[in-house]
C-alpha cells in the first residue's frame, strides 16, 4: 500500500514538472525537497495514465535490480587444468623395480679423502661402473664445504659417493680402502651391537684395485663368486 502511494506521488511529480514546464515555469527535484504539488485549477492526470506511468516506473526499478543482481545459476568460468601427464601405473612399476634392486647384491668402497688421488679415483669410477656405492666416515676438517671441494677435485663423477658412519660400524671397517660385498636381503640381519653378521658379508682391505679385490673375494668366499664374476664382467675384466 505504501509502495504503491509513493508510485503515485512519483508518477504525479513527473506530471506536474511537465505542466509546469509547458507554463514557463521550471522547478527541479534535488534530495529531500517538497514534491511539487498541482496548482488550483490545473487538470488532474487520469487514472489511466497515472498507472500507466506507475507501470512504466515499476518496469524501470525491476531492471535496475536485475542488472545488479547475479543470475542465481551463473558460475566463475574457471580454466580446467589439462589432465595430469603423470601415470600411475608407471610410478608403481617404477617402485616396484627399485624395491627389487634393493633386494640385489651390493657392494661397498669404504675409503677416505686422505687416501692417494689417484687411487680414490680409480676405486670412484669403477665402483660407479658396477653399481655400487662408495662410502666415506665424514667430513674433511669437519667441514661440508671442504669436503664438497675435496670430493670435485678428484675430477670424476661422484654421484656413487656418500658419507656414511654408521656404515663403517655396521660392518666393522677399521682400515681404507676396503671393498665388501653384502647381499641387501641380509642388511637388517645384524648382531646385538647392530653389526653385519659375518657369514652375510665378504670383503677385503688393502690399496689394490677394484678388480683384484673382486678376484680375492670371490677365490676366498665362493658364495660371492658369481656375484665377484659379473662385476669383474661389467669391469671388462675376467
Amino acid at each position: 500500500m505504501i509502495r504503491n502511494s509513493i508510485a503515485v506521488c512519483a508518477v504525479l511529480a513527473a506530471m506536474s514538472s511537465s505542466v509546469l514546464a509547458d507554463t514557463g515555469t521550471q522547478r527541479s527535484v534535488i534530495g529531500d525537497a517538497p514534491l511539487p504539488m498541482v496548482r488550483p485549477g490545473e487538470r488532474m492526470p487520469s487514472d489511466d495514465r497515472i498507472r500507466a506511468e506507475q507501470a512504466r516506473i515499476e518496469r524501470e526499478r525491476k531492471q535496475m535490480f536485475r542488472d545488479v543482481q547475479p543470475a542465481p545459476h551463473a558460475f566463475p568460468n574457471i580454466a580446467t587444468p589439462a589432465p595430469s601427464q603423470v601415470d600411475p601405473l608407471t610410478i608403481a612399476r617404477r617402485y616396484e623395480e627399485r624395491a627389487g634392486q634393493r633386494k640385489q647384491e651390493e657392494l661397498l668402497a669404504f675409503a677416505s679423502l686422505s687416501m692417494p688421488a689417484e687411487s680414490l679415483k680409480r676405486l670412484i669410477r669403477d665402483t660407479a661402473r658396477v653399481g655400487g656405492v662408495v662410502v666415506l666416515r665424514g667430513f674433511k676438517d669437519r667441514s661440508f664445504k671442504a669436503t664438497a671441494a675435496a670430493i670435485q677435485a678428484l675430477g670424476v663423477d661422484t654421484s656413487a659417493v656418500q658419507i656414511n658412519p654408521n656404515a663403517f660400524k655396521q660392518y666393522r671397517i677399521s682400515a681404507v680402502p676396503t671393498v665388501v660385498l653384502v647381499k641387501a636381503d641380509h642388511v637388517l640381519d645384524l648382531d646385538a651391537e647392530g653389526c653385519a653378521l659375518p657369514e652375510n658379508i665378504a670383503g677385503i682391505s688393502g690399496d689394490v684395485t677394484l678388480p683384484y679385490s673382486l678376484r680375492e673375494i670371490a677365490r676366498r668366499s665362493p658364495a660371492y663368486q658369481s656375484l665377484a664374476t659379473r662385476m669383474l664382467a661389467s669391469l671388462g675384466e675376467h
